[in-house]
């Protein structure tokens, strides 16, 4: 290695011998300038070192950004797949019954024979009787046996309908009107589609006898020997009040009018889906226009519930002296189905609203949470050094049986930096203050605060925030308690310092009964999936008042205020509305007394849902800010109305279709069902590696329970839009909320 040569020698340090003040100011001139040189270039070393910093350490915070805010943890594609997956699932859900199942089972089910509509029997053999009134057999099921349309029935143009099908059909269908002890006047081709082999079938069946002393039916001329074609009606027909079923404007009936005087048909027909007031007006019409040499055929009689539309046609026929062919069914594919084409219009549209609203939040959420549970970062405390002291503030009003447990299980936290307990009486009536106050003589960091009178939850965490010496606070309920753990996960996520409030997970303590057992699905549910999904975008809409932590300071800033019934919700709206984010900490666990009966149950949640009405409507600028969760929030409370009228439609339906009903039932609610069910076992999967897990095995139950807290989420939207409110019990007494 070459030998090292001092800088004095490489800029020419002065020789032995030498001598003269200039070479002296000489050499030091030069030794300056060096010096210089050198330490400008060390400055400019560090102040490259040091902006090097700042970008590495920008590009850090970018990064951690990223990693913990929304959609962020996913890429591009993912988003796009997740949300059309949303789409489609919502389309399959709409689309399938109506018009894949429906069709499907009602082509395969047994079929619903006329012996079975014991109403429309009984009144068809009392009419039968009179001498212008004829019953005619209208096929056998009124549907095409090869495409399955319902426009005609023996002939087919896909196909040639087989003639022992053809034979089949005109022997069943006749045999069921004989077992009705039933007339049979004339047979009626759905569509008056026949052809010759057909009416070659026909011919060998005669009608019934006494047909042959009705003399009003226009153009027959009857014999002993006729047999079942003769008494058709082979001449032409109109129809003009197809689809009427809804009414139609008065320009279009006077057209209609118009056009019948100039047809003047020989026979009018006329379907009993279709008899309105106006179709009615139609019929005596004609009746007037054609008197006893009129024919009227009524049509696509099938069931009980056709009885009334058919007694005004035959009390018409009989006061105006027409003659009326009653065109009846034999048999039908199932048991009933609307007349209207807009009570079907209305279910449609309720089935779409109240289906689209449950469907596709909840199959965009689900992939959501799972996707940001598996990118979840490690937290912030694996690689912070600093613990900030964390202030455990309990409000509590006439707890003494819990105030301990909650105390001693805020002391035994396994947490590395300081805390102190809070406790503050809010005017308890028992010996709450009393227990509080042994804890805190026996303990340093225990501090019992005792109010005079009863002022409120959120007068009690006021007081507690301006008595904490922590920079953390966190609040939780007497009547929880907190995991060992939650204190130091919960205060991991303050290393952000955007972050101002974190979420607890909530978990029921006294899962014991089945009520309890369901309430507990619904947490879990809730928070692993709706709330975690909020959290990927720290946009946590309500921090819960059993577990909670919040940054000192700003809770001194923004007091807890008692203009909701809900103050933990309105102190995270405060919260976020002052620009901090807000997220969730799910492995910080709160054990929780649940109601243990249905009466307890619905005070709680007509407090909780009913309080929040009264948050989304105090901070409606969250919704003109384009919060997506607070967008939900008033779609959920708005158009639960909405899903109230499809519930309610669903008795209307029974009577519809009758014996059907059940199949109609499982039909369209089979697939929200399974909806429900896979995201209810989700959800309780995802909590602590599957602990609650078993729950799922009772999500049939769980339905029926989120079909109760609906309703009542109903009756609360309309006593909150009212201005109705409700009643209820707080700190001992009884207030009304509005």
């Amino acid at each position: 290695m070459a030998k090292r040569t001092s800088i004095f020698a490489r800029i020419g340090k002065p020789q032995k011998g030498w001598t003269g003040n200039g070479v002296r100011n000489n050499v030091s001139v030069c030794l300056e300038q060096e010096a210089f040189k050198h330490t400008w270039k060390l400055r400019q070393t560090i102040v490259n070192l040091e902006s090097e910093k700042r970008s590495l350490l920008a590009e850090r915070r970018n990064l951690e950004t990223k990693a913990m805010h929304g959609w962020t943890c996913m890429s591009r594609k993912q988003v796009y797949s997740i949300v059309m997956l949303g789409i489609i699932m919502t389309a399959i859900v709409i689309l399938v019954p109506p018009f894949f199942v429906v069709p499907f089972i009602s082509g395969n089910l047994p079929l619903s024979t006329l012996d079975k509509q014991t109403k429309l029997v009984s009144y068809l053999q009392e009419v039968q009787v009179s001498p212008n009134i004829f019953l005619a057999v209208h096929g056998y099921d009124h549907k095409c046996p090869i495409d399955g349309s319902t426009a005609y029935e023996f002939t087919c143009p896909t196909g040639q309908v087989p003639f022992e099908e053809i034979e089949r059909r005109i022997k069943v269908g006749i045999g069921i009107f004989k077992n009705c002890g039933l007339e049979i006047d004339s047979y009626a081709f759905p569509g008056q589609d026949y052809n010759q082999r057909v009416l070659y079938v026909l011919s060998n069946y005669s009608p019934t006898a006494s047909v042959y002393n009705k003399t009003k039916l226009a153009g027959l001329r009857l014999t002993a020997n006729s047999s079942l074609t003769d008494p058709i009606v082979y001449y032409g027909f109109r129809e003009y009040t197809w689809m009427w079923r809804d009414g139609v404007s008065e320009k279009r009936f006077q057209d209609t009018l118009n056009q019948l005087y100039e047809d003047k048909p020989s026979l009018l027909l006329v379907h009993v889906q279709d008899i309105t007031n106006q179709t009615l007006d139609m019929v005596k019409e004609y009746a007037l226009l054609k008197g006893n040499t009129g024919i009227i055929r009524l049509d696509d009689i099938t069931f009980d519930r056709d009885v009334p539309a058919t007694k005004q046609i035959v009390d018409l026929a009989i006061a105006y002296n027409v003659s009326l062919l009653l065109a009846v069914i034999p048999a039908s594919p199932y048991a009933g189905g609307s007349n209207s084409y807009f009570p079907s219009t209305i279910f449609n549209a309720l089935w779409v609203i109240s289906t689209s609203l449950f469907v596709f939040p909840t199959v965009v959420m689900i992939p959501w949470a799972i996707i940001f549970r598996t990118k979840k970062r490690k937290p912030y405390a694996k690689w912070n050094p600093h613990y900030p002291v964390v202030s455990i503030i309990l409000p509590a009003y006439n707890e003494e049986k819990t105030i301990a447990r909650s105390i001693e299980r805020g002391l035994n936290q396994r947490y590395k930096g300081s805390m102190e307990v809070i406790v503050i009486d809010d005017g308890s009536t028992d010996r709450t203050y009393d227990i509080a106050k042994t804890y805190a003589d026996k303990h340093a960091n225990v501090r019992a605060i005792r109010l005079e009178k009863n002022q409120g939850k959120s007068h009690a965490l006021n007081m507690g925030f301006a008595q904490a010496k922590g920079e953390i606070s966190v609040f939780s309920d007497t009547d929880s308690v907190l995991a060992s753990e939650a204190i130091s996960r919960m205060v991991s996520h303050f290393k952000d310092p955007e972050v101002g409030m974190v979420a607890g997970m909530v978990v029921i303590g006294n899962e014991k009964s089945l009520l309890t057992r369901l309430q507990q699905i619904e947490y879990l549910t809730s928070q692993t999936i709706i709330r975690f999904c909020q959290s990927s975008q720290k946009n946590v809409l309500i921090c819960p008042g059993a577990c909670t932590a919040v940054r000192t300071d700003i809770a001194r800033k923004i007091p807890v205020t008692d203009r909701t019934i809900t103050e933990d919700a309105d102190f995270t709206f405060s919260v976020w509305k002052e620009g901090w984010k807000v997220c969730q900490e799910p492995e910080s666990v709160s054990y929780t007394e649940a109601p243990a009966n249905l009466r307890s149950l619905i005070a709680q949640r007509k407090r909780w849902l009913y309080g929040s009405l009264q948050t989304i409507a105090i901070h409606k600028w969250a919704a003109r800010k384009g919060n997506v969760w607070v967008l939900k929030a008033w779609l959920e409370c708005f158009l639960s109305p909405f899903a109230l009228l499809f519930i309610a439609s669903l008795p209307l339906q029974c009577l519809f279709l009758g014996d059907s009903f059940p199949l109609f039932l499982l039909t369209y609610g089979l697939l929200p069902l399974a909806i429900l069910g896979i995201s209810g076992g989700i959800g309780v999967r995802l909590f602590n590696r599957g602990e609650k897990s078993k729950l799922a095995f009772l999500m049939p139950l769980y339905a029926a329970y989120q079909l109760m807290m609906n309703l009542l989420l109903v009756y609360l939207v309309f006593a909150f839009v009212s201005r109705r409110g409700i009643h209820l019990m707080r700190g001992g007494k009884i207030i009304h909320a509005v």
